[in-house]
């Protein structure tokens, strides 16, 4: 699976930071316009949306870090057949299936997002009597949305890729403890007999 470019990300984020603050007065007048004062409010909504989606994703990374490294912890001190190694597996099944709603539930957020953006391409129509700096401006933000939400799909992607290998692995430490379990079983037979 490629990975997300998250410097061209950056560069496209500088890039367009760099317009908004270096753009001539007109620019800026253009910008506070009534008609494009609207237009505004709603990028800085989409961008406000968007900061909350990436704040989500962050605090999910999070917490799938902290549990795995709980998980790796209880593995690495505990005993074959202690409860404590059933409830923290059943703990982080739990976390993982709430983690993976959120991170639906914001993934859908930002595709309504994506949506509006090319309805909004199409809508307007009259964007060619503006001034040409403020399209440029415009079609730049654009852009930094939609690579942004492009990034955010990529990034669920990897997780529910992420999400089936820890499935697996918890299936074959499953299995793998079943064996330890018979083994167990069979040598105290063998002790005992």
């Amino acid at each position: 699976m490629a990975r997300p470019n998250f410097h061209a990300l950056g560069v496209l984020h500088n890039s367009s930071d760099g317009q908004l603050v270096h753009s001539p007065c007109s620019v800026r007048r253009a910008l506070l316009h009534q008609r494009q004062e609207q237009r505004v409010h709603k990028v800085s909504e989409a961008s406000l949306r968007m900061l909350d989606a990436c704040g989500t994703a962050q605090d999910v990374l999070l917490l799938v870090k902290e549990q795995l490294k709980d998980l790796q912890f209880t593995f690495g001190r505990g005993r074959i057949g202690e409860p404590e190694i059933g409830n923290k597996i059943a703990a982080y099944n739990l976390g993982r299936k709430m983690l993976k709603i959120e991170t639906l539930n914001r993934l859908n957020s930002l595709k309504g997002m994506k949506i509006k953006g090319v309805r909004n391409k199409c809508i307007n129509p009259h964007l060619s009597s503006i001034d040409d700096n403020l399209k440029g401006v415009v079609n730049v933000l654009k852009e930094v949305r939609m690579t942004a939400i492009s990034i955010m799909e990529d990034t669920n992607k990897r997780l529910e890729a992420v999400e089936i290998a820890i499935e697996d692995l918890e299936v074959e430490l499953e299995c793998m403890f079943r064996r330890l379990i018979q083994i167990r079983v069979s040598l105290l037979n063998i002790l005992t007999n």
